[in-house]
């Protein structure tokens, strides 16, 4: 399969680099009305308005724009995430990362 041929996906997070999962996570919560979804040792996902966010520890996973699309296909031999997510990193040619995720 080619990734041409994925016609469909929706958004599913933008993840951002920190120092400190813990005192970053303190940040938003003190700045915002966050609902936490997921945390783990490397990762913390949190709802923010309606965008998920995700604050992910240094050196653990690239900062990236995410989109779930259904082509389990594409996912069969893939990485997958703390919380058992398949996932697949792409960078384009100015060195941003994009993420596909499988639904």
């Amino acid at each position: 399969m080619e990734l041409k041929e994925i016609t469909e996906g929706t958004l599913d997070h933008i993840a951002f680099n920190v120092e400190s999962l813990d005192k970053s996570l303190q940040w938003y919560k003190d700045t915002f009305d966050i609902t936490i979804k997921h945390m783990s040792e490397t990762r913390a996902v949190f709802e923010l308005f309606d965008a998920n966010i995700v604050l992910v520890k240094k050196g653990k996973h690239p900062n990236h724009v995410s989109f779930k699309v259904d082509d389990h296909k594409l996912f069969e031999n893939c990485n997958k995430h703390s919380d058992g997510v398949s996932y697949i990193y792409l960078v384009d040619i100015d060195g941003n990362t994009i993420e596909l995720i499988n639904t």
